[in-house]
């Protein structure tokens, strides 16, 4: 009988543990209370106007920012959750773990156990369709035909957030902006 006490009481204690690093994983929130989590890395003077779109959300609460991350980088994230009434607060613990930057808090618990909550970056989205993730850097620019036939190819939904450097371009010096930094990178290999 004491043997089974036992067992609960390490099987308690254990569940506990886990959901104390679930919050230190989040930025102190339960799993269930984010409705998405935006990486570190993926914090940066380069805006993810997906992420703001999230933050209109109208179960959302409050976005919770970690102190770790530069100021300029999360001043338009700041801004916009002051433009739409968003709660927001800046939060450092030493007991926080992972490379979330970022969270929206809920008001109320949801059901996304099975969903996938930390956001994906653009940069990512161009890696997984099978291309560079110089093409995120590049959007609203424009690009030689070989990386506009790939993007074509892999990534059509994107094609409008590019224009086609044409003849004049490439004779008044102008470089594609993917092959620019493809070839200052293939030193760092």
């Amino acid at each position: 009988m004491s043997m089974e006490i036992y067992d609960a009481k390490e099987k308690t204690k254990i569940n506990f543990q886990k959901i104390q690093n679930e919050k230190n994983f989040y930025l102190g929130e339960f799993r269930e209370n984010v409705i998405s989590a935006l990486k570190k890395q993926d914090i940066d003077e380069n805006i993810q106007y997906r992420f703001l779109n999230l933050m209109k959300n109208k179960n959302a609460k409050l976005l919770k920012i970690s102190r770790e991350l530069n100021m300029k980088d999360i001043k338009k994230y700041i801004e916009y959750a002051e433009k739409i009434n968003l709660n927001y607060r800046l939060v450092d613990g030493l007991s926080y773990e992972g490379d979330i930057g970022m969270v929206i808090v809920s008001k109320e618990p949801l059901e996304n156990e099975d969903e996938d909550i930390i956001f994906e970056g653009e940069q990512e989205l161009y890696v997984k369709a099978g291309l560079s993730p110089y093409y995120w850097e590049a959007e609203g620019k424009k690009i030689c035909k070989k990386h506009y036939k790939l993007l074509e190819k892999k990534y059509p939904e994107k094609k409008e957030k590019f224009d086609l450097m044409g003849i004049l371009d490439k004779m008044l010096g102008y470089k594609c902006p993917i092959c620019t930094k493809e070839n200052s990178n293939k030193g760092d290999i």
